[in-house]
């Protein structure tokens, strides 16, 4: 099963879904607080570290997930080589 197209094409297309809605997503996300940190920071305290905080925490969770897809799929590139 491993072997298949259908197989490698399911990676792909799985590395291009995450890399575009999980990792570029979120860098346009924090260059749009980026651009309204002013609003950011009339925000109360708690407000300000949920808009920080949990996006950064998403994010490096996000490129450690992203780094085993890719590691998945360099594996799967190489076996079919």
């Amino acid at each position: 099963m491993k072997k298949s197209k259908a197989y490698l094409i399911n990676g792909v297309v799985i590395f291009i879904s995450w890399l575009v809605a999980r990792i570029l997503l979120f860098i346009y996300m924090f260059y749009h607080v980026y651009l309204h940190f002013d609003e950011v920071e009339q925000m109360h305290t708690f407000g300000q570290i949920l808009v920080i905080v949990v996006p950064l925490v998403l994010s490096v969770m996000n490129l450690v997930w992203f780094a085993k897809i890719i590691k998945g799929l360099r594996k799967t590139l190489a076996k079919r080589q």
